[in-house]
């Protein structure tokens, strides 16, 4: 049977601008809420957040957009993100955002299979983004992306250099009072967000999130911790710092919806800068950060980190992949009075579906609880059957969070999603007699691409024990085949030594043979880097299945 989770929250029938708004006129608090973290004078309160992204939705309007057209945008962080996100929505528009550092073929690819109608880039990607489009008429759909504009009363329409700027869409300030979307954005089922996916595991999809799954995935969250019986005292204290890119979707979640909903000080900083960061954490106290993995393994070697004081930190989120036991214990080793957390979600599921409450005093490990609405089995790989409490199988989902569907990819739609609503995740899983899920690793990673004689390896167990060995900075264990003929693959691990430590491939080797089944050994090697390649805030896994290791230690 799918177990189904304790939690249960009404679901939002709004808009998202209805829902976190009310009216287009109600009285709004002027409090700092959403704030320029280099500089603390520049902000967005409840009531200006509303006045931009109205001022942002009419110049949209005027421009000729249309409700239903979609606006792309290349940004790194700053208070320009959430004014695209809720006035594109405000327009009856669908928003999707990338970040800066994506190859720029890729925006091109992305503005031709979401249709586009406006392409929107900061200062460092502008003019990639225009050579990316080449001699298109896409190009006279591209602009400048400054927030300082926001704060401009008439702004002009070029920039320096001549480039057009987003002021088209911006006006004069005053040009947004009193403009009402709901005569634009008045369906919850219309579609809000296209938000693709890495492409970690192939081609990039465009994810359809509509109004509706996305006010699920955030109210899903807030009812559990809304179970705090502390929770409006945690509200009250709560400062936040953002610094994973705002168009991630939990980061979208948490920053342009539910931080501000819950009336909590958010600082912006552009991007994962861990100097900056250091900085930003001892000036602005924040209580709360967000990690994924990767993030929390740079940032605990980061030498500045050694003498920042991290002591108002009380709840550290991890979420993205699964988080080994040993990286665990390191963090909350680092940040002494925080509850380390993680959670799980994907881009299908707005991005939470499971997640550890902090008042759970459980501290064994696991992933977490099924959220609000949400269902969960563990089927049999081939998918015919369902499996019982501790065996290891794939993670499906279901709830009112699921996407709808894959963008003019009905045949991944119909492959990823079932006639019932199921998700396939994709995710290797199982759940425990109490009802808590583990998430060990992706299903491929198991079925095509480690696999030793006849016995499967789990890569997460195999890291996990890398990353016990005093030393160890990262661990990945992917699936190389030896031999091109052989269609069976062996396990290979790839490391980065922390620069305290004289530890060697040859150490690490024997170290495993002495934690490991002879059966869970890494028979392709293990090999040491100076760094592991990333996608985004993961490990590119890809990248290093297909590196060529000769010359490697």
């Amino acid at each position: 049977m799918p177990i189904n989770s304790r939690f249960a929250t009404p679901l939002p029938e709004e808009t998202i601008p209805t829902w976190l708004f009310g009216s287009p006129t109600d009285t709004l608090p002027e409090t700092p809420l959403i704030i320029d973290a280099a500089n603390p004078e520049r902000f967005l309160s409840m009531s200006s957040y509303r006045r931009q992204a109205q001022r942002f939705a009419r110049g949209l309007l005027d421009a000729g957009f249309q409700p239903g057209d979609a606006v792309l945008f290349v940004n790194l962080n700053n208070l320009a993100c959430p004014i695209i996100y809720m006035g594109t929505w405000m327009a009856g528009g669908r928003c999707t955002g990338t970040y800066a550092s994506v190859p720029f073929e890729h925006v091109a690819r992305l503005m031709e299979d979401s249709e586009c109608r406006f392409l929107l880039a900061d200062e460092k990607s502008y003019h990639k983004c225009v050579e990316a489009l080449g001699s298109s008429s896409a190009v006279e759909r591209v602009f400048l992306i400054d927030d300082g504009l926001l704060f401009d009363p008439a702004p002009g329409k070029v920039g320096s250099q001549g480039r057009p700027t987003w002021s088209r869409f911006l006006g004069l300030e005053t040009q947004g009072e009193n403009f009402d979307w709901r005569r634009h954005c008045s369906d919850a089922d219309q579609i809000a967000c296209l938000n693709y996916t890495s492409g970690s595991t192939g081609p990039p999809k465009g994810v359809i999130m509509t109004h509706r799954t996305i006010l699920a995935s955030c109210v899903a969250h807030l009812a559990m911790q809304r179970s705090d019986p502390d929770e409006v005292e945690w509200v009250k204290q709560a400062i936040w710092l953002t610094w994973t890119p705002i168009v991630f979707p939990l980061t979208l979640l948490q920053a342009v919806i539910n931080a501000p909903h819950r009336s909590i000080r958010n600082y912006v900083m552009p991007g994962i800068d861990i100097s900056l960061a250091t900085k930003h954490i001892a000036k602005y106290r924040p209580t709360q950060l967000v990690f994924s993995p990767a993030m929390a393994r740079d940032f605990l070697n980061h030498p500045d980190v050694r003498n920042t004081d991290l002591s108002s930190v009380t709840s550290l989120d991890v979420g993205g992949q699964a988080l080994p036991r040993a990286l665990k214990e390191q963090l909350q080793g680092t940040f002494v009075n925080a509850k380390v957390l993680t959670s799980f979600g994907m881009t299908e599921t707005g991005a939470f579906a499971l997640a550890q409450s902090r008042i759970d005093k459980d501290t064994s490990w696991f992933t977490g609880e099924i959220l609000a609405n949400f269902s969960a089995k563990i089927m049999s790989l081939d998918g015919n059957q369902e499996l019982d409490a501790n065996e290891r199988g794939h993670l499906w989902l279901r709830g009112p969070a699921v996407t709808k569907g894959y963008w003019k990819r009905a045949d991944t739609t119909s492959k990823n999603l079932t006639a019932d609503g199921w998700l396939k995740t994709g995710d290797l899983a199982y759940f425990r007699d109490d009802g808590k899920i583990c998430v060990l690793d992706r299903v491929e990673y198991r079925t095509q691409n480690v696999i030793q004689t006849s016995d499967q390896v789990v890569p997460f167990e195999v890291e996990s024990a890398i990353m016990e060995i005093p030393g160890v900075q990262e661990a990945v264990v992917v699936g190389v085949r030896s031999n091109l003929n052989n269609p069976t693959s062996e396990p290979r691990a790839f490391v980065t030594i922390r620069k305290d430590s004289s530890i060697t491939a040859q150490d690490i080797t024997q170290e495993l043979k002495e934690r490991l089944d002879e059966s869970q050994q890494v028979s392709g090697g293990v090999f040491v880097l100076p760094a592991m390649p990333k996608l985004a805030v993961k490990i590119d896994r890809q990248a290093l299945r297909v590196m060529d290791v000769r010359g490697l230690s």
